[in-house]
């Protein structure tokens, strides 16, 4: 039968195995101070397993932060100017269709409310705004790139007048590129 015995000496550096044997006696091993060949290669390859899926990890976080930031560009960048586009087209009286051009993917759109007349229009990747024929003003930040601005005009009867607008918005952070559509219609207030 065989037994192996730990012991730790308080005067030696070294712990000691000692194996009884019945027919041998005792016989004592040192034990060898540091670690093995294979205990080393093991460590190593755990410790770059554990280095790769930092490193994976913090790539695909980074990822997910650009995409957010593109996607917020493009959700900040066409909710602003479609709200103020809507609003101005609820308080319309009537639709300058000689000065509009629509249904048309680079749209201009003229509406007048009273003695004051709004415009808005495409101008290269940016929408723009003019109001009593004054100086174009940018509703949409530079993060972002407006690739088409519709307006379709849609009539229920004889005086109600409504206008559907249709926006497609880009922006790119870093590699990421997100581009979506915005939809909404209104009502001109002064049509019915």
């Amino acid at each position: 039968m065989l037994r192996i015995y730990f012991k730790k000496s308080l005067w030696k550096t070294q712990p000691t195995f000692r194996v009884e044997d019945n027919q041998a006696g005792w016989k004592s091993f040192p034990q060898a101070a540091g670690s093995t060949l294979l205990e080393t290669v093991i460590y190593s390859a755990i410790l770059a397993l554990v280095a790769a899926l930092t490193a994976q990890s913090f790539l695909a976080m980074s990822k997910t932060y650009a995409s957010i930031r593109a996607t917020r560009a493009v959700n900040i960048s066409t909710v602003s100017a479609m709200e103020r586009i809507i609003r101005e087209i609820r308080l319309a009286d009537t639709i300058d269709e000689a000065g509009s051009i629509l249904s048309n993917d680079t749209g201009k759109l003229r509406i007048i409310a009273g003695a004051s007349s709004t415009e808005f229009s495409l101008i290269g990747s940016d929408v723009y705004i003019s109001e009593n024929g004054g100086s174009f003003d940018p509703l949409t930040s530079s993060s972002s790139e407006i690739l088409l601005m519709r307006f379709d005009k849609i009539t229920a009867s004889g005086t109600s007048k409504a206008l559907r607008v249709t926006m497609e918005t880009r922006a790119k952070v870093g590699h990421i590129q997100k581009q979506e559509k915005f939809y909404n219609t209104a009502v001109l207030r002064g049509s019915y």
